[in-house]
């Protein structure tokens, strides 16, 4: 239907793989499908994708809020919306986040945010345990090689069971980071 003769079917046609797209970046249960979705969302339609960009930078997924925060530097004079989502990344308990956040800040002619004033203040509630201390650099590197991996050796007829591990890792880091 995309390469129909008549323009209107194309429209439609593309209109539908769009709502599609954004289905996909909101509910898909794999974050790898997701975090491409993404991608291709802000392929077809640039800027009219910030609002979306804007709702997933508070998703439960860290490869999809990094993936949030990369796009939306990309397009460059964001609007509001678009730069109050990044200050937000600015302090997210995952520093992969927060780099991509601060580097999109940076590309949009806006100073970096404070990970301190991003997050309001302190870290309490905080569960890793004192007596790892010692461990937390070796722990946090182990984590993100086996959430890499994830993706690397991804397998789609496992994609709930690699979308499961990915999010269980996701917390892990965020608390490593923390």
């Amino acid at each position: 239907m995309l390469r129909d003769s008549n323009g209107r079917i194309r429209r439609l046609a593309l209109m539908a793989a769009l709502n599609a797209i954004r289905g996909i970046c909101r509910a898909d249960s794999n974050p790898f499908i997701r975090v491409a979705a993404i991608s291709s969302l802000c392929t077809l339609v640039g800027e009219e994708a910030i609002p979306e960009l804007a709702r997933l930078a508070t998703d439960t997924n860290v490869s999809v809020r990094k993936a949030a925060a990369y796009h939306l530097g990309e397009m460059g004079n964001l609007p509001q919306e678009g730069l109050d989502a990044l200050r937000r990344l600015a302090g997210d308990a995952a520093l992969d986040v927060q780099a991509a956040a601060q580097e999109a800040l940076v590309k949009c002619s806006e100073s970096p945010v404070a990970v301190g004033e991003a997050r309001g203040g302190g870290l309490a509630g905080r569960i890793f345990p004192d007596e790892l201390e010692g461990k937390r650099e070796f722990l946090l590197s182990a984590i993100r090689e086996w959430q890499e991996s994830l993706a690397r050796n991804f397998e789609p007829g496992r994609a709930e069971e690699f979308a499961e591990a990915d999010r269980a890792l996701g917390v892990l880091i965020g608390e490593l980071e923390g």
